[in-house]
């Protein structure tokens, strides 16, 4: 039985709304873990992180599908916060030159410097490359 469920693994399914594919990671989770939900969580009202508490509350208990929708949902998160800092350590005179005016949060940041990439550092355009890249295979 796949046991990789951690906290952490389930916090950072409470993150998928900061992901560009977090509503589709989220309801994945959510269809994965229905039959857990229901069996385990049917009294806790959803909402403030509170379905999260309970299946880590029962994270023992968790069906193999759930588990391996918490663990892949936390390993595309991982993937996502990890490339968020390498851009902004690799693209911050780049982010403050080009695109200083742009409101950062959903993903502003990030088309602002897709559409100056012709404008880049090179390392800067490779990070936006990676990510685009990254982006379009989901």
């Amino acid at each position: 039985m796949l046991r990789t469920t951690s906290l952490a693994n389930l916090m950072f399914v409470a993150l998928a709304l900061v992901v560009p594919r977090g509503p589709a990671l989220a309801q994945d989770v959510l269809q994965a873990c229905e039959t857990d939900i229901a069996n385990y969580c049917s009294q806790v009202t959803p909402g403030q992180g509170r379905l999260l508490a309970c299946a880590y509350a029962h994270e023992d208990k968790l069906s193999d599908s759930c588990d391996q929708a918490i663990s892949e949902a936390a390993d595309q998160l991982d993937w996502f916060l990890h490339e968020v800092k390498t851009a902004i350590e690799t693209c911050a005179v780049d982010i403050e030159k080009h695109c200083s005016e742009v409101a950062a949060g959903e993903g502003r940041i990030y088309r602002c410097l897709k559409k100056k990439k012709a404008e880049l550092d090179p390392d800067c355009g490779g990070v936006v490359e990676e990510v685009t890249a990254r982006l379009i295979s989901e």
